[in-house]
């Protein structure tokens, strides 16, 4: 079976991988898993199944479209005040 990285998943998804990662994180929580127990963590990769895109395609597009500006974090830059 073929896998995609987030990265590959994310460019056919027109995405980025970090807002695919969310996605799937709230995709875990939402079946009632938790974030950090029932997730990849720090140095290990989601196994993103080529076969099953289609269906994770229907599920992104629904999320994206009931996000609300409120659901976007807000990056600010942090600027070091020294001047260094």
């Amino acid at each position: 079976m073929a896998t995609m990285t987030t990265k590959e998943a994310a460019e056919k998804l027109g995405t980025n991988p970090r807002t695919l990662r969310k996605f799937l994180r709230a995709q875990v929580v939402e079946a009632g898993g938790k974030v950090g127990e029932d997730t990849p963590g720090k140095g290990k990769r989601y196994s993103l199944e080529a076969k099953d895109f289609r269906g994770l395609q229907k599920r992104f597009d629904t999320w994206l479209e009931a996000k609300t500006p409120a659901d976007e974090e807000e990056v600010t830059e942090v600027t070091d005040d020294l001047g260094a």
